[in-house]
């Protein structure tokens, strides 16, 4: 790999030896093939959990369909051939890989993290010669300034306890003439009319194994609900509102029961699991892209996942 990790606060780069990276008085320990700079962090724990109890259920290559590829085009702007032909990239909060999958084998070298456990499913299901995987804090990113033609975050930034802050230290990492790709979760009345926000206020707050038996016996209870009334609108508003279950039938309704059971136990603990839940409106985002330095231009979009943003930084 040609970017080497860097320790910031030593201005030294990290170097191997015996099984750690070290750099000054530093010593990152590398388990199973993965530099380890953070321990997972509580915040963040719940998606280690989640992502490797269900680590294919969102990958293209395993449900048959392209909604990750739809999705990451979208964000990109272009086909993902043509925009990561020759292109070192940084995908932040990579989860069990569902954009990995994709950025992998177009980019020129991919370097992907996350602050949880989740990037042992990654490595699982995408390990390859060009992608290096790494344990690490988005808030902490250990890699010198301006180095990256892409850095990619998507999913991610309504999880981290400081949007801003995060956008700003992923910004640091893109180098003149490079994109920041990015989501995040758009403000709306609309969800505090949902019972969401009071499941989350207990659910969030237990550790994970509790946590998960909690989604699961909610799962078993509304599902079938969901299921037997999937066609009709009404119902599915009405359910949208009472029930802490999310589903995606709509998308897997040919897959079967079994299957959409499976993905409204991942997408249910996902929505209320997560510690951190911010959503944003576009003045507050537009705002925080201004204040970056050395910004050419930038574009907001509405998309599936709420706000979906280009930021390109100027040449110098």
């Amino acid at each position: 790999m040609t970017i080497k990790f860097y320790h910031k606060d030593s201005k030294t780069y990290y170097t191997e030896e015996g099984g750690y990276l070290i750099a000054s008085d530093t010593k990152v320990q590398i388990v199973r093939g993965i530099p380890r700079f953070v321990e997972s962090s509580a915040y963040a724990e719940a998606f280690g959990v989640q992502w490797n109890r269900f680590k294919k259920l969102q990958l293209d290559s395993f449900t048959g369909t392209h909604f990750t590829r739809v999705r990451l085009e979208r964000c990109l702007g272009a086909d993902v051939k043509q925009i990561l032909a020759d292109k070192l990239v940084l995908e932040a909060g990579s989860g069990a890989g569902r954009f990995t999958e994709y950025l992998a084998p177009y980019c020129k070298e991919l370097y992907t993290f996350d602050l949880s456990s989740a990037i042992d499913a990654n490595y699982e299901n995408n390990r390859n010669e060009k992608t290096q995987f790494f344990q690490g804090d988005i808030l902490n990113i250990p890699f010198e300034n301006e180095v990256f033609d892409l850095v990619i975050c998507l999913g991610v930034l309504q999880h981290t306890p400081s949007t801003e802050k995060a956008i700003h230290e992923l910004w640091r990492v893109v180098k003149p003439g490079g994109k920041l790709i990015a989501d995040h979760y758009h403000f709306r009345w609309s969800y505090y009319t949902t019972v969401i926000p009071f499941f989350r206020f207990f659910v969030k707050r237990l550790p994970p194994k509790y946590s998960m038996k909690i989604v699961q016996l909610l799962v078993d209870i509304f599902f079938p609900i969901h299921w037997k009334l999937r066609h009709s609108k009404i119902f599915k508003w009405i359910l949208g509102h009472i029930s802490p279950v999310l589903t995606n039938i709509e998308a897997f309704e040919e897959k079967g029961y079994d299957f959409n059971k499976d993905t409204a136990y991942l997408e249910t603990y996902d929505v209320l699991a997560d510690y951190y839940k911010k959503l944003i409106t576009k003045s507050e985002l537009e705002r925080i892209l201004k204040n970056l330095d050395n910004v050419e231009n930038y574009t907001i979009e509405k998309g599936g996942n709420g706000w979906e943003y280009r930021v390109t930084k100027k040449l110098c």
